[in-house]
């Protein structure tokens, strides 16, 4: 049972890693563009002061989003491992079935034939 929760931790791992990175990547992407509509000169000041903004609202929902990803992923953790736990008790309470029942399941509970 333990290789099975150890294979779902492997693929939360892995789900929460290319989610970072993805958000990670537009977080970077906002900063570029950014940094180009600051440097365009062509552009009037107006202009470059509403993109800067837009860049700005872009980049605090990428961030909230991490937030909430990262919240989710942390909850999801802790369910996982709290499963495991769970398993691991219920495992080492695990009673012995007698052989009478393996063998006459039907004679161990009383029944006549």
């Amino acid at each position: 049972m333990n290789q099975q929760f150890g294979m779902v931790q492997q693929m939360i791992d892995v789900q929460k890693a290319s989610v970072d990175g993805l958000i990670n990547g537009f977080i970077m992407m906002w900063e570029q563009t950014g940094i180009f509509f600051d440097g365009a000169i062509w552009l009037p000041e107006e202009g470059r002061k509403v993109f800067r903004q837009w860049v700005e609202i872009n980049k605090k929902a990428c961030e909230d989003l991490k937030g909430a990803m990262g919240g989710g992923y942390s909850h999801l953790e802790k369910v996982s491992e709290t499963m495991v736990e769970e398993t691991q008790h219920a495992v080492s309470r695990k009673t012995v079935v007698p052989k009478a029942q393996i063998d006459d399941p039907m004679k161990a509970a009383g029944a006549e034939n």
